[in-house]
């Protein structure tokens, strides 16, 4: 940061975060760390803010715990939430927080989450998308459906408690293996 004018000022300096893994339903931008800098006149300093996994993270009630999903984020720097100076996308992986059990209040983002779920899962999400009669590219309608619990395809798919309880089996037996498989 850089003071180019001829008198000392202050600046806020404001870090946002931005979820793009459309693993639940949360604000455009979070804010995550602010910095107030006095600069003199021509006066130039580096602010440095770390970021941990709890920047990314929302509370998952399922879990009782804190959850950053892998996938991508825009990192957003500027004076305030609207005046956005700098911005980078960066990709970060949990590799601690996958979903070990599905179960019928499961989201169906973290189900997606898990390439071998997400197969099983994926006739399903097809018909979701035929429920709601949007096309794919249909950014707000994904993230409707992908924050929506597993249950919820009972309703938009008339699907049978007993289908569901198959579908459940199912999608537990992909998660075990990817547990067992390691990816």
């Amino acid at each position: 940061m850089k003071n180019t004018g001829a008198a000392a000022g202050k600046e806020i300096v404001q870090l946002y975060v931005s979820d793009h893994t459309g693993s639940a339903v949360r604000p455009e931008k979070e804010l995550r760390h602010f910095a107030k800098v006095a600069l003199s006149p021509g006066e130039e300093k580096t602010i440095k803010m770390e970021l941990t996994k709890r920047a990314f993270a929302w509370y998952h009630p399922e879990r009782k715990d804190w959850y950053a999903a892998s996938g991508e984020y825009e990192i957003l720097i500027g004076s305030s939430s609207r005046e956005i100076r700098l911005s980078k996308t960066v990709c970060m992986e949990n590799t601690s927080g996958a979903v070990q059990r599905i179960e019928a209040n499961t989201v169906i983002g973290d189900i997606v989450a898990n390439p071998q779920a997400e197969k099983v899962f994926s006739k399903y999400m097809d018909q979701l998308w035929k429920a709601f009669g949007k096309p794919k590219s249909d950014e707000m309608t994904r993230q409707i459906i992908l924050s929506l619990p597993l249950r919820a395809v009972r309703s938009f798919c008339y699907l049978p408690s007993e289908e569901l309880n198959i579908l459940l089996n199912a999608l537990n037996a992909a998660v075990n293996e990817t547990a067992r498989s390691g990816r």
